[in-house]
């Protein structure tokens, strides 16, 4: 298998403002990160994932085992484990030494930081798309009205209340596969972003399909050594988490809540159960995976990388087992790509679309888990979604060259 021809690289601006924006929409949608990172870093209420991170590597650091550890919050009663494999661990380390101050402000902080980045990567790849001829709504090709509807969504919101790490994994997927990391360094950033959450893993099996020879050994590699790892510095931790814990996935929460957008959780509402519900997940999962990959590689073929890492984005929530909101930023990312491609009109559907699906506090987000038929029919439209774009790919267009792009 050898390396298909490859788009051109990205070229990041060197500072945001390098980029166009204007002052009104940056504003508000500075302001709006701002109050939510304020909100999470100023109640006591707040950052529970990022405590359960916290707890587990200060237990370590005691002696203890990595996951004995149990977050107690009023929701589970058997408390909250950490979840991520020994190699996450390790990274996260540095928690047991910072106060939870100092941790919670610079991890809210990154966060930030994070959403501000992929703003930036989808602005620039749209400028790239208007240099050609391809032209949509102007808004949404700068990274302020990228970001602002980023800040609009629950998914972003969620990130930043748990403190989550999903977010940041997603950003670096999307680096790696978006053009902006070099050809030569390609697929390093997914490789060791698996090692730390198993889901960007499709990411390497897009790199397969569309033929990016290089990109693929490198992320096996860099998972490889980065697990590699985990077994030198936390063998017995390793041996538990990829003997046994990795299958376990009760750990991570019910399968069936209304708050699981996974295909998964899908057919679990519907009824099924057990080893049906396994045959039923492993059939359509696959199915949606495979059709994914297709459609990303005719994308990547085409010269969009951007829009191929936003399909296989949201192949990786809806094949997951589980996928709660925070694992969903690619869904906002999704709607954004289509706004971009398309004129005012259409793109008014696409935003109201992106608002009655992702928007904070939607009923779909299925926050809680009683409700009218209509409530209950609304919690799938997130996962249907997420299934769409792996089946049906983004908007491919003519340029005023008439070459697809």
């Amino acid at each position: 298998m050898n390396d298909t021809q490859p788009p051109n690289d990205l070229t990041l601006p060197r500072s945001v403002v390098a980029l166009p924006y204007s002052r009104p929409v940056a504003g508000l949608a500075l302001a709006l990160l701002a109050a939510q990172c304020l909100a999470a870093v100023g109640s006591g209420e707040t950052l529970g994932d990022l405590a359960i991170y916290r707890g587990a590597v200060e237990r370590l650091a005691a002696g203890g085992s990595l996951y004995d550890f149990r977050y107690e919050h009023a929701s589970r009663p058997d408390g909250y484990p950490f979840t991520y494999p020994p190699f996450a661990a390790i990274l996260l380390f540095p928690l047991a030494w910072l106060s939870p101050n100092v941790s919670n402000i610079l991890w809210t902080a990154g966060v930030a930081a994070a959403a501000i980045g992929m703003a930036v990567v989808v602005a620039t790849s749209a400028s790239d798309w208007k240099r050609s001829g391809v032209l949509g709504t102007p808004i949404f090709a700068r990274w302020d009205g990228v970001l602002l509807v980023l800040a609009l969504s629950y998914p972003l919101l969620h990130n930043v209340v748990l403190g989550e790490i999903s977010l940041l994994i997603s950003f670096l997927a999307l680096l790696d596969v978006s053009g902006v990391v070099p050809h030569r360094w390609r697929g390093l950033l997914v490789g060791f972003a698996s090692a730390v959450k198993l889901t960007p893993l499709i990411f390497i099996a897009y790199f397969v399909v569309a033929r990016q020879r290089r990109a693929a050994i490198q992320a096996t590699a860099a998972f490889a050594l980065a697990v590699a790892v985990g077994f030198v510095f936390l063998s017995s931790e390793s041996r538990l988490y990829w003997g046994s814990l990795l299958f376990e996935t009760e750990n991570v929460g019910e399968i069936s809540s209304s708050r699981n957008k996974a295909i998964a959780g899908l057919l679990a509402r519907l009824g099924l159960e057990g080893h049906p519900l396994l045959v039923a997940w492993v059939v359509v999962a696959g199915a949606v995976g495979l059709v994914a990959l297709y459609r990303a590689r005719v994308h990547y073929l085409d010269g969009a990388e951007l829009r191929a890492a936003v399909v296989i984005g949201c192949a990786s929530v809806a094949v997951s087992p589980i996928s709660w909101a925070h694992h969903q930023i690619w869904g906002p990312l999704a709607f954004v790509v289509m706004m971009q491609l398309t004129r005012p009109p259409s793109a008014a559907v696409a935003a109201f679309g992106a608002s009655l699906v992702f928007f904070a506090f939607s009923p779909t987000q299925g926050l809680s888990e009683e409700g009218t038929l209509a409530v209950i029919l609304g919690w799938e439209l997130p996962t249907l979604v997420f299934v769409f774009v792996s089946l049906a790919g983004l908007p491919r267009l003519r340029s005023r060259t008439g070459s697809v792009k």
